[in-house]
């Protein structure tokens, strides 16, 4: 899947958000995919749009239970981000949500938690409390090369051979049968609950629904 204009997301577009949203789900209830990549991450902008002044359409696209972050982190299928360029901060709160990440070396993230949906449990997992408590509370953009030592992704190669690369990680997931694949992420769903992963997406939905800031 294809990100036509990831700076849209950060303007939280109902349209684009919904877009991405609906791909994700309908690739989810796919029987014949096993592996979803998010691709055309990059080229994000500085200009968020807080979740609590975007248009009222568009806030349960982003921050709903159905919402792109939520159904990225909870997908049932295996989900890769190929980052090639400087992330903004919604495709690395998705980054972030994916079950893997595969990044050039010439590749950026700004910091996830510009934006609501970062989630911070999730964040903990990934990179380790003291990593993440030290974006969460500083900001910034970290190179690729940074990330991959943080954990943040999971393999970082030169730009021409990143497509290689994340084929190959997608090829060796969908060995698994589909069975096992499905009842493994919804064992990975299920520990992310035990952390409170889902409670902190809920914590965002109703905070902006009640039309306050979630920070």
């Amino acid at each position: 899947l294809r990100v036509p204009d990831p700076a849209a997301l950060d303007r939280r577009e109902t349209g684009a958000g919904a877009e991405l949203r609906d791909a994700l789900l309908r690739a989810a209830d796919d029987n014949d995919v096993k592996v979803i990549v998010l691709a055309g991450l990059a080229g994000g902008t500085a200009d968020i749009v807080p979740p609590e002044q975007a248009a009222p359409a568009a806030r349960p696209v982003y921050t709903g239970v159905r919402g792109i972050h939520q159904v990225t982190a909870y997908c049932k299928k295996a989900v890769i981000a190929e980052v090639d360029g400087d992330c903004g901060p919604t495709a690395s709160a998705l980054c972030l949500a994916a079950d893997f990440a595969v990044a050039s070396t010439r590749s950026t993230f700004a910091s996830p938690f510009a934006v609501a949906e970062a989630s911070y449990p999730l964040a903990v997992l990934t990179m380790r409390a003291n990593r993440a408590k030290a974006w969460l509370l500083r900001g910034g953009a970290i190179g690729a090369a940074t990330a991959l030592e943080a954990g943040f992704v999971n393999r970082v190669t030169e730009p021409a051979d990143l497509r290689d690369a994340v084929a190959g990680l997608a090829r060796r997931i969908a060995l698994m049968p589909l069975d096992g694949m499905t009842i493994s992420k919804m064992n990975v769903g299920a520990a992310l609950d035990v952390v409170g992963v889902g409670r902190e997406f809920d914590a965002v939905e109703a905070a902006v629904a009640a039309g306050g800031a979630p920070w």
